[in-house]
């Protein structure tokens, strides 16, 4: 194992040097030790890569190799991969980079020497990018995570909806109920009053307007006498259930409903409910009318239908409501309140829409969930309703966002596009598209190149959907059995041209790889 001392200072005047061949695989290994102005560098917290860019113009970004051994002295082992070694030639750079934080700094350049090897058939090298290997695992995860929960939370749609279709029910079949007890109750209650021998109103008007005359007139011992005998209060409802013309007891337009309610109970009362209280429900029209049956001071319930034909139905225990208003008839939405230790909110159902509203106790985020037949989409916001996290997903893809970082997922981005390009001279390539990647490769072919020249024009140009985003170029290697020719470089615009240079003519055998991003829309 070779030893290293690398400053990130940069002022060592002699380079060390690695060597290696084609093929070469998971063997070579270096030791550093890390220093700055000769002084031992702690990489505790640090993130180590080594960056690179080989004698084909490959690049390398590699953290996968590096193995640190004592962080606080800033010792470190890195193992060259087998792509590091697949390109003959002297590396242009390679260096090692240490990131901190949002600090940077990289070591002096080594020099790193590739020789041949008998195999001329070896696979040329292709970029080695291991973090950007590691996103792409990451995306795929979430992506795998993401489409869990939503399942996950479309049960518990199912779950909720089924829960609440249940109370509904109970709460008809209660209502129902009671209002049969109410009119048989009613019943009974005229039934009664008829059969009692007791002044009437009228009556009592009359006595007690009479004229001071004697022999027309009842003393008050009289009347008191009287009234006396006639009162059965064993036999009357003493409560009234409506004013004395049949008008509701009482008409709430201010305050709360459940003020009003508590304070006339207990005992049944018929009311008016209009929409300036603050307990109004909210979906009810401008004004209702009901009833309210507290049991005792505490316990009971209310009763009432607006002007537009929706029966609402609200319980009271411990002397607060219980829940949100339900509606149990009309076209309006299915309201259900939630509260946990780790939620509070309100889950709305109307016509082919579910949304849940929410707040998250003891911070400052709010969100909302809501689902049709077409998308499911959620959000979560701070107290400024600046979004910390989003996701929306329907028939074109999943959008993923997390603070200002967003990522779109669709079919097309997970799918492999090939074409095959015949670039000129008979020489075919192949072009594969995954994602945002591009990548062209000629595989071994025998073709006669019979021109040279210095950035010529080919006719061939790459077709829509694998140009790159910025220009590039491809490096064509050329042999004649161990002989090795002066490469063609092809270089490639971002219009799709292509233009070569080529200082050797004749029968060789040609091989290339290359890969680049691309913005352009996906292949059709």
């Amino acid at each position: 194992m070779k030893i290293f001392n690398l400053d990130i200072s940069k002022e060592s005047s002699i380079n060390p040097v690695v060597f290696g061949r084609i093929g070469d695989k998971d063997l070579q290994i270096i030791k550093i030790n890390l220093s700055n102005n000769f002084e031992q560098f702690d990489l505790t917290d640090c993130e180590v890569k080594f960056e690179a860019v080989t004698a084909a113009d490959t690049k390398v970004m590699d953290a996968a190799g590096i193995s640190v051994v004592d962080a606080g002295i800033g010792e470190f082992n890195y193992t060259f991969p087998s792509q590091a070694f697949s390109a003959s030639g002297k590396y242009k750079r390679a260096y090692f980079s240490i990131t901190k934080g949002d600090k940077r700094d990289t070591t002096e350049n080594i020099d790193i020497f590739v020789y041949n090897n008998a195999d001329i058939t070896g696979d040329e090298a292709e970029t080695v990018i291991s973090e950007y290997d590691k996103l792409v695992s990451e995306l795929n995860e979430a992506y795998t995570a993401a489409i869990a929960v939503v399942k996950e939370q479309s049960d518990a749609f199912d779950d909720y909806r089924e829960e609440i279709t249940g109370k509904v029910n109970e709460i008809q079949t209660f209502v129902n109920e009671n209002l049969a007890i109410l009119e048989t109750a009613i019943a009974d209650i005229e039934e009664k009053i008829n059969s009692l021998d007791i002044y009437t109103k009228q009556e009592i008007d009359t006595i007690m307007n009479l004229k001071a005359d004697k022999e027309n007139s009842y003393t008050k011992m009289e009347v008191d006498a009287k009234l006396s005998n006639k009162a059965d209060t064993a036999r009357a409802q003493l409560d009234k259930l409506t004013a004395d013309d049949g008008r509701p007891i009482a008409t709430i337009q201010s305050g709360t409903i459940l003020s009003a309610v508590l304070s006339r109970a207990p005992g049944m009362k018929t009311y008016t409910f209009t929409n300036a209280t603050s307990d109004y429900p909210t979906s009810a029209s401008t004004s209702m009318r009901g009833y309210a049956y507290m049991a005792s001071v505490s316990y009971g319930y209310v009763f009432a239908a607006d002007i537009g034909g929706g029966v609402f139905v609200r319980t009271i225990v411990n002397s607060v409501w219980v829940g949100a208003w339900t509606k149990l008839t009309g076209t309006e939405k299915i309201v259900n309140v939630f509260q946990s230790a780790s939620l509070t909110g309100e889950m709305t159902i109307e016509g082919e829409k579910i949304r849940i509203e929410y707040t998250i106790p003891d911070t400052n985020q709010k969100g909302f969930m809501e689902m049709n037949p077409q998308a499911i989409v959620g959000t979560i916001y701070d107290s400024t309703d600046n979004i910390i996290s989003m996701f929306s997903l329907d028939y074109t893809g999943l959008l993923l966002r997390q603070g200002d970082k967003s990522a779109l997922l669709s079919v097309n981005d997970l799918s492999l596009y090939t074409t095959t390009l015949t670039i000129g001279y008979n020489i075919n390539a192949v072009l594969t598209r995954f994602g945002k990647m591009v990548t062209l490769s000629i595989t071994r072919i025998s073709r006669n190149w019979s021109d040279v020249g210095e950035n010529v024009l080919l006719t061939a140009s790459l077709p829509a959907g694998y140009r790159p985003l910025t220009p590039e170029t491809v490096t064509i290697n050329k042999n004649n059995s161990t002989n090795i020719s002066t490469p063609v470089l092809i270089h490639v615009n971002t219009d799709g041209t292509m233009r070569y240079t080529n200082s050797a003519s004749g029968q060789f055998i040609c091989s290339a790889s290359a890969t680049w991003f691309t913005n352009d829309p996906y292949p059709t």
